[in-house]
């Protein structure tokens, strides 16, 4: 009887170890398992340099200049965590909660119209093999790139927020604007002189494993946007912050 119990035993353990085996192999191909993408070398008037990364199943910013954030969201339900790798923090907000709340105040980097109002056919252009469709005028240049086999329609809209800057529906590759008025900074008149709001310096075809759009473990969730953008060091330094981070607030006492 302990031999026919135990030759049971073992045709029971056999099939178990098969099937784990082949779960494990399964995550570990799943892993290995590359995502097309497209990479976006780009220089934004506010944010700096940017390394922008888009596909159809995900998004993620790499800010190189004055902020040092990065930025995931992925399906399928395309929540949006805006991270910092120094301090490790970050914060989470579903998609529509990142579009109503924004991630700067309006104060200091308003918001543009979503399309560019020019009505016109688009011509194209090559930007490192990749053709570009571009609308221009006599006040304006702009550059872009359909979604369609490039990216969700998701990353577009996440690309509005972060950037607001027209994206036509697509993902924003160049935007050069003639100024109006008095620049309020330097007081000075800027009429009909040129600004360059986002330039890309290259578009690159590359592979990403998954994980690219994902949270990296062990942050610390922050309680506000601002304390994400803001670095330790740059927040004791720089001083009270809440005005220029105010978003979807009204300012206190209106």
């Amino acid at each position: 009887m302990k031999k026919r119990a135990n030759w049971r035993r073992g045709i029971m353990v056999v099939p178990l170890l098969a099937v784990i085996t082949g779960i494990s192999a399964a995550h570990a191909a799943q892993d290995k398992t590359n995502i097309s993408a497209l990479k976006l070398t780009q220089t934004h008037h506010y944010w700096g340099e940017t390394e922008t990364i888009v596909s159809l199943q995900g998004l993620r910013i790499n800010n190189r200049g004055r902020m040092r954030y990065s930025l995931v969201a992925k399906s399928p339900d395309w929540s949006v965590s805006v991270f910092r790798d120094d301090d490790k923090t970050y914060l989470t907000q579903p998609l529509n909660q990142f579009e109503a709340n924004g991630i700067i105040s309006n104060f200091v980097l308003q918001k543009q119209e979503k399309d560019t109002g020019l009505d016109r056919p688009p011509s194209t252009v090559q930007i490192d093999g990749i053709t570009v469709k571009q609308l221009a005028s006599k006040g304006q240049v702009f550059q872009y790139m359909p979604l369609a086999g490039i990216a969700a329609p998701q990353v577009e809209r996440i690309l509005f927020t972060t950037y607001k800057l027209p994206t036509n529906g697509g993902i924003p590759v160049k935007l050069i604007k003639n100024r109006k008025g008095v620049d309020w900074m330097t007081g000075l008149d800027t009429t009909g002189s040129r600004k360059t709001l986002l330039v890309t310096s290259r578009i690159e075809h590359i592979q990403v494993p998954g994980q690219i759009f994902e949270l990296p473990g062990g942050y610390r969730r922050s309680k506000s946007m601002q304390e994400v953008l803001m670095s330790n060091a740059s927040r004791e330094s720089a001083g009270d912050f809440d005005e220029i981070f105010e978003t979807g607030k009204q300012r206190k006492g209106k």
